[in-house]
């Protein structure tokens, strides 16, 4: 009897596998990916063909050159052509933010999976609140731009959104320069930018810490100088001429500091009736997503709208 059981369960995953592998045969048939290097560390990732997907759903993406054999989630900003903007920090994503500062657009080939997660009903909203940290910011981009593609075909104004991000520093603005000049110029979207790594006194983020260098041991100390020698050359592909904040008509910081998700919420209630709908989607590291669901708690409470709150975990 156990040999059976052990027998069918061999002959389940082996069916198992190889229905996994015709589907990634199949979706990556004719299929690749050109990588971009972005300042922070940062890949934009451009598939050939689009997805038909829900703001805000992730894929599982295989690049075989990459890792032939390990695929990884992330998050779709769009999904024609299907793009992903990918935060490196060890393994499969420091080998993609390498081989696209060595190879610049260059074609691989490349395969996704999906789409996968329940995405909230934007549409029947009256008040979209978007708090996104970090790498995060791809879930809470891709709901916004859906709402303004949305929004377009509504007259009056169906609702407003209310776009928080935080980031370590003004260099991330660039993975997204024309959609935050998009958000920025919809009269219904009120864009806000948190920088969390530096000071209003230190605005153009200058300060390398190249002196950390003498302080590490030789073989980690390399990998460092190979990281910001990688950092340099990306930075030099943009205009070294313009500051951050006057590319392209990009918001200049609101605040210096990590955002208060209770201070966020109070703000985007006010003048609201408890007929309303307030959707809150958070994306972000552990410790927003804490603060928000007790915000959020804070406010469910008699004569407030009604709040429907969407957590993302994702690392900064």
């Amino acid at each position: 009897m156990t040999v059976v059981i052990i027998g069918l369960a061999l002959v389940s995953w082996i069916l198992d596998r190889s229905l996994r592998l015709s589907r990634w045969i199949l979706n990556g048939y004719g299929n690749h990916c050109t990588l971009t290097p972005l300042p922070g560390n940062a890949t934009k990732i451009t598939m050939r063909h689009s997805i038909k997907a829900s703001p805000g759903s992730h894929v599982f993406l295989w690049i075989p050159s990459i890792r032939l054999v390990q695929t990884h989630p992330f998050t779709l900003v769009s999904n024609d052509p299907a793009e992903f903007i990918v935060h490196a920090r060890d393994g499969f994503t420091k080998a993609l933010f390498t081989a696209a500062v060595k190879s610049p657009g260059k074609a691989l080939r490349a395969a996704i999976d999906g789409p996968y997660g329940h995405m909230p009903n934007i549409a029947t909203t009256d008040k979209l609140v978007l708090i996104a940290g970090g790498s995060g910011v791809t879930f809470a981009m891709s709901l916004a731009l859906h709402w303004t593609k949305q929004a377009r075909s509504y007259s009056p104004q169906p609702s407003t959104v209310e776009f928080v991000w935080a980031v370590r520093s003004r260099a991330y603005l660039r993975w997204f320069e024309a959609e935050l000049t998009e958000l920025e110029a919809h009269p219904a979207v009120n864009v806000c930018i948190y920088v969390t790594g530096t000071s209003s006194t230190d605005k153009h983020d200058t300060a390398k810490p190249v002196h950390l260098r003498t302080m590490l041991p030789a073989h980690v100390a390399g990998r460092y100088q190979e990281t910001l020698e990688m950092n340099e050359r990306v930075e030099n592909m943009f205009n070294p001429s313009l500051s951050v904040d006057e590319v392209n008509g990009l918001p200049s910081p609101c605040h210096y500091g990590r955002p208060d998700a209770g201070v966020v919420l109070d703000r985007a209630v006010v003048g609201m009736s408890r007929t309303d709908r307030l959707l809150v989607a958070v994306s972000g590291p552990a410790g927003m997503l804490t603060d928000a669901r007790v915000a959020t708690g804070k406010l469910m409470r008699t004569n407030m709208p009604t709040i429907q709150l969407h957590l993302e975990e994702f690392g900064w």
